[in-house]
């Protein structure tokens, strides 16, 4: 999914940020052993890379604090 690629490895172009640290290599194999960037967060543990892992942690508590901002705005 070139989406959730490009999500793991940002793309300057489109004010992306990635992954600090995760080039095309590590995204290519963690979206084929986990075949979403969805499944990747929720998975994280799972993430043999303990620096990786680290980093998905972290995006996955930036990802929820965000939708805990968002959310209740949408809704009203």
């Amino acid at each position: 999914n070139y989406a959730d690629f490009k999500a793991l490895t940002g793309n300057n172009a489109d004010n992306i940020k990635g992954l600090k640290g995760v080039g095309p290599k590590t995204a290519a194999s963690l979206i084929n052993e986990f075949k979403t960037l969805e499944n990747l967060i929720n998975n994280a543990n799972c993430i043999k890379k303990e620096a990786i892992k680290q980093l998905v942690l972290e995006m996955r508590m930036e990802t929820s604090t965000l939708e805990k901002v968002l959310v209740p705005n949408l809704l009203e």
